[in-house]
This record gives C-alpha cells, sequence and structure tokens, in this order.
C-alpha cells in the first residue's frame, strides 16, 4: 500500500510540473479583427487604434474595459493608417505616429502626428515626424516620445532605417536621438526606466538582438540575443520581466526574460497564434490583441489575457 500512495504521489507532482499555465488566453473580443494596429493602455482600459483587415484600413478606436472585458467604439475617427505607433503622454493625449496610408495612387508612408484627446474625443495634429517610418516602435521616457527605426521608402524601394526621433512634449518640437545599431523594423516595452528593443527584421531577415536604451544618458548596450530570429512579435514588459509574442512565421511562441538573468526562456504556454498584434501590460496582467496568420488573413479579434505571475512560474518549469 504504502509503494502505491508513493506511486501515485510522483504521478501527481509528474502531472502538476507537467502542466501549462492558463491554457485558455481568450478574455474578450474586438468589435472588428485587425493587424498592424496600436494598442494604449490608460488606468483599466486599453486604446485599440486604427489598423487593417480585409475591409481595408481603419481609423477606428475600440477601448477595451480590462475590468469586464467590456469593449465600446468611440465616435473618434483618425487617419486611417496601419503599422505605426501610439503613445500616451501621461495626460490626456495620444500622439499617434507614422505607419501607412491608402491613397488613390496608392500605400504612402504617413508623416503627420495625430493627437487623439481621450477626454473630449477630438484629434488634432502635432508637428510632422522628422521622417515617415512604417512598422517603427514608439514609448514614452522623462516627457518625451522617443520614436525608433521602421522603413522609409526610396528609390530602391522599402529601407529599414536605424533613425531615432525625439519629441519634447513641452517645446512641441524634434530632435535626432542616438541611431540604432542597424536600420530595423522593431518592437518595444520600457521597464525601471529604460527602453527595450526586441528582435525585428532588417529587411532581409528577422534578428535576434534585443538592445538597450538609458534614454537619460542616451547610450546603447547590448542584452541577451533571442534563442530564435524573431520579427513581427508584439513586445510588453510584466512586471520585471520582457515577453514577446508570437513571430512572423512562428505565430505561438512566446519568449520571457528577466533583466540581470541569463537569458531568454521559450514559454510552455497556449496563445492564439498572431502575428502582427499588439501587446500591453495592466496591473498584473498583459494583454494581446489582434493580429493576423497570414498576408490576406485571417485577422484575429480576440483579446488575450496573461497573468504575469503565471508566466513568471512558466519560466522556471
Amino acid at each position: 500500500m504504502q509503494k502505491l500512495y508513493a506511486f501515485c504521489l510522483v504521478l501527481f507532482l509528474l502531472a502538476g510540473c507537467s502542466s501549462t499555465p492558463q491554457s485558455n488566453p481568450h478574455f474578450s473580443q474586438l468589435h472588428r479583427a485587425r493587424m498592424g494596429h496600436a494598442a494604449v493602455p490608460i488606468g483599466d482600459q486599453i486604446y485599440v487604434l486604427g489598423g487593417s483587415n480585409d475591409s481595408g484600413f481603419l481609423g477606428d478606436v475600440e477601448v477595451i474595459d480590462t475590468q469586464n472585458g467590456q469593449v465600446r467604439q468611440l465616435s473618434s475617427t483618425l487617419l486611417p493608417r496601419r503599422y505605426f505607433s501610439a503613445v500616451w503622454d501621461g495626460k490626456e493625449s495620444i500622439y499617434i505616429l507614422g505607419g501607412e496610408v491608402q491613397r488613390k495612387d496608392g500605400l504612402h508612408l504617413e508623416r503627420r502626428v495625430e493627437v487623439l484627446n481621450i477626454r473630449t474625443g477630438d484629434v488634432s495634429f502635432a508637428p510632422n515626424l522628422p521622417e515617415p517610418t512604417r512598422m517603427n516602435a514608439a514609448a514614452l521616457s522623462h516627457g518625451e516620445i522617443w520614436v525608433f527605426g521602421g522603413a522609409v521608402a526610396s528609390a530602391e524601394g522599402i529601407t529599414q532605417r536605424d533613425l531615432v526621433a525625439v519629441y519634447n512634449l513641452q517645446h512641441g518640437s524634434w530632435r535626432r536621438g542616438p541611431a540604432m545599431s542597424v536600420g530595423k523594423d522593431v518592437e518595444l516595452a520600457a521597464l525601471n526606466g529604460q527602453l527595450y528593443l526586441v528582435g525585428g527584421f532588417n529587411g532581409k531577415t528577422g534578428l535576434k538582438t534585443v538592445e538597450r536604451l538609458d534614454t537619460s544618458s542616451q547610450s546603447w548596450h547590448a542584452e541577451p540575443e533571442l534563442p530564435q530570429a524573431t520579427s513581427a512579435n508584439a513586445v510588453a514588459s510584466c512586471d520585471n520581466a520582457l515577453v514577446s509574442f508570437g513571430d512572423y512565421q512562428q505565430m505561438d511562441r512566446i519568449l520571457f526574460w528577466q533583466p540581470g538573468t541569463a537569458g531568454w526562456h521559450q514559454l510552455p504556454v497556449s496563445m492564439i497564434p498572431a502575428r502582427h498584434a499588439a501587446a500591453v501590460q495592466v496591473k498584473n496582467s498583459l494583454y494581446l490583441i489582434g493580429g493576423n496568420t497570414g498576408s490576406k488573413g485571417p485577422y484575429v479579434g480576440a483579446v488575450q489575457r496573461f497573468d504575469c505571475a503565471e508566466l513568471e512560474a512558466a519560466a522556471r518549469l
């Protein structure tokens, strides 16, 4: 009997250790599936802006209430665009930066910077980007909006840039920041006052590179590389860690890293496959929003939620 009890106990422990946390991350659903959009967390709400789907480019705004999962649409209308970034100024405005728009004569890169007032719903314009880019990444740091990389149109076609443009909110002016090590489309997350650029695409291949920018000293630092080249991913901070969701090809891959540790972990955690999605943190959870699984769809309307503590526990398995 004791041997049988010991055998059953071992099976129980093994089953518990091999279990995958949070097998169903689906939390809510957008009114309109989309990819190439931006998501901005403000309090308990997430503003989802623009993007595209099989109906074309989108200029609407959906707001997710993370307390109950309800989704509402704003009456505000933006320039229909995709592959752009958006940043909250910490007060009442969201700045919408770069991306591409569809005009009668084809696709164009967008230089205009829209400003959405979340209190009034009004849309105004800030000074234009110094150089319009698609698939850039942006974050707020020390009262300035930092915009990284992306691609520009040239006679040779689409070219990835190492450009860093910095917008001073107080003075309403742009300046150049310290250039990235290589031109690329990129995703980033802010953590403990530092900006981390994770993976990306240099115009030919995905990248393993992880770079950290200290905006106070304006100095770049190399961090542990990703285990696989990764592009078209969504990146967010999760408590004291960074999480990368998806990849252009491996759309269900989740990578996890805590700064100061040796390297990244691929997590045994399920997700609805997606690339060109958006990820943000609200309180102790990460939200992965939208995306696509093919160049012409299908498009993802799911809002997925992941508990930060569970992701950290999965990294220790």
